[in-house]
């Protein structure tokens, strides 16, 4: 099989937006339809920014308070970071450095599938003034900034610290989104677009098509992005029984 113009395009706009930012890793993030880079919290359909704080700091603390005996003693950000991978609603953006698993995520459920590309360094010194990324703790208590009603100027990407198995094989990454109430792209009148730090590329059908066979190339499914037992058994009735 000859893999279509699109493709090699595609494989081309990434490694140029690449080199443009090396020596620096590219984060990316695939999405299957084509929304606004809010997290979990900021989809919701609340325009009140107080009301969206006291949500958050409502499941925050009832998710610390009602999960004690399955917790350890993690930090806040460390709590945060188990919130976000098992479902809850916060503020956090997932991010990876791998394509492969970006692309994968684009297209499990692809509707209007894109993919995002992210300079995180750029972006940390564009908005906070660090040309690094830091692991928390830093210098935020998020449990006392969202106690406090403190408010959230400016978006960070930020190096957590992983705590599963899957998390590790999807060399997760996290943007905490600001208090700004607009998505990723649109911060600060769309300054890390405007910049080059940010980049979006759609997926028509054709690579689309291509992407998957890609991805089948280079052994990336259901049980390597999910490595437990829940991801071995949808990946045998996908190869298996073609369900």
């Amino acid at each position: 099989m000859a893999f279509s113009e699109e493709l090699i395009n595609f494989l081309n706009d990434v490694q140029a937006f690449q080199q443009t930012h090396m020596p620096y890793q590219l984060w990316y993030r695939g999405q299957g339809v084509d929304k606004p880079l809010n997290s979990g919290l900021f989809r919701l359909n609340i325009t009140s920014l107080e009301e969206l704080k006291n949500l958050e700091r409502n499941a925050y603390f009832m998710f610390r308070n009602l999960g004690q005996p399955l917790l350890k003693k993690e930090t806040d950000f460390e709590l945060l970071n188990i919130m976000q991978h098992h479902g809850v609603k916060t503020r956090l953006l997932d991010w990876t450095p791998s394509l492969l698993i970006a692309i994968y995520f684009a297209l499990e459920e692809a509707d209007s599938p894109v993919l995002w590309l992210l300079s995180p360094n750029k972006m940390n010194k564009i908005l906070i003034n660090e040309d690094s990324i830091p692991t928390p703790p830093f210098n935020m208590s998020y449990e006392n900034a969202i106690s406090n009603h403190e408010v959230i100027l400016n978006s960070v990407a930020i190096h957590p610290t992983r705590n599963s198995p899957r998390q590790s094989v999807q060399q997760g990454f996290f943007t905490i989104q600001s208090d700004n109430q607009v998505p990723l792209e649109l911060e600060h009148n769309e300054l890390l677009t405007k910049s080059g730090s940010l980049k979006k590329i759609l997926i028509n059908e054709t690579l689309k098509q291509d992407l998957k066979w890609y991805l089948q190339l280079n052994s990336v499914n259901y049980f390597s992005v999910y490595p437990d037992l829940e991801g071995l058994s949808r990946h045998i009735n996908k190869f298996v029984f073609r369900s």
